[in-house]
């Protein structure tokens, strides 16, 4: 039996906006929705969270949750 664990989650709007039916729209508000819902439960779960962006208001807002 091979026991993996998870330490983190990096969030990847263009991919997931894409998986979710809004191709080329990582900025849609569902899109945008999901990644902070993901935030939320990754760090109700205790573990640590990525999210590259260039943008000081969005980073603040996910750091922030």
């Amino acid at each position: 039996m091979v026991v993996q664990r998870v330490d983190g989650v990096c969030f990847v709007p263009a991919d997931l906006s894409a998986a979710m039916g809004y191709l080329g729209q990582p900025d849609h508000p569902e899109v945008q929705r999901a990644i902070l819902d993901g935030i939320g439960a990754v760090r109700r779960a205790g573990k640590a969270f990525c999210r590259l962006t260039v943008e000081r208001v969005l980073a603040k807002r996910y750091v922030e949750g």
